[in-house]
């Protein structure tokens, strides 16, 4: 109690403030596991493959990786249903960046050893495995197919490209080149011979008896009258 300059008696009551906000504990935790940033593709190329790609839309987007990355560090944007986005084929036909085409090197952006390793590779399987006497459009589709995926194996970047056309590009500038100085010289290829040699074959098992060749060149008809005139003599 107190008293106030006039001799009154004060009495002052002390009351405790009322609670502005509400008491909040805070609770710390630990944080979990990052979440994966992008998944874990599995690339694996078969002749079903190509198949499939061919059926799928044209892709516009593409991330560029370096050539020398392994199968499992080579990762691509997803899109759609979450497949991987393959580096799509630029407009034109190879070796004409003039015309409407587009240059290899260029397009690829590959080092020059590695596209010349590539090169003289698919090369050698073109020799090997096609007639090069004949163009691009000339092949059979399942040869075609099957240089692409022993490429893909040995050079495992390619597996990022669709349909693998750094392949078929070279491919076609191999066949061009060949199939052009084949009709120049007219010089039968060995995979050309072979190709004759079956149909000649075709040919003769098609005749009929009596043009049958015998072991010394002559016809049937030519035999038989040489046989009558010798049994006409011991007679």
């Amino acid at each position: 109690m107190r008293k106030t300059p006039n001799g009154q008696t004060m009495t002052i009551v002390n009351r405790p403030l009322p609670s502005i906000t509400q008491d909040e504990n805070f609770e710390t935790r630990l944080p979990g596991s990052l979440p994966l940033i992008t998944p874990e593709i599995n690339f694996k190329f078969t002749r079903e493959s190509f198949h499939a790609q061919k059926l799928m839309p044209e892709v516009k987007v593409a991330v560029f990786q370096d050539i020398q990355c392994g199968e499992e560090d080579v990762q691509s944007s997803a899109i759609g249903s979450g497949g991987p986005a393959l580096i799509a084929k630029p407009p034109g036909e190879p070796g004409r960046p003039n015309s409407g085409g587009f240059g290899l090197e260029q397009a690829l952006g590959w080092p020059s050893r590695e596209l010349k390793a590539l090169s003289e590779w698919v090369g050698k399987q073109a020799e090997e495995k096609l007639d090069i006497s004949q163009g691009f459009s000339g092949q059979d589709s399942d040869a075609i197919e099957d240089v692409c995926i022993l490429a893909i194996a040995r050079f495992p970047a390619l597996r990022q490209y669709e349909l693998c056309w750094p392949v078929r590009s070279i491919l076609k500038l191999k066949l061009k080149a060949t199939s052009e100085k084949a009709r120049k010289s007219d010089v039968p290829t060995p995979a050309r011979r072979l190709t004759l040699t079956r149909q000649g074959k075709g040919k003769r098992k098609g005749q009929s008896p009596e043009h049958d060749i015998s072991d010394h060149g002559a016809s049937r008809e030519e035999v038989v009258p040489k046989r009558a005139r010798l049994v006409r003599r011991n007679n």
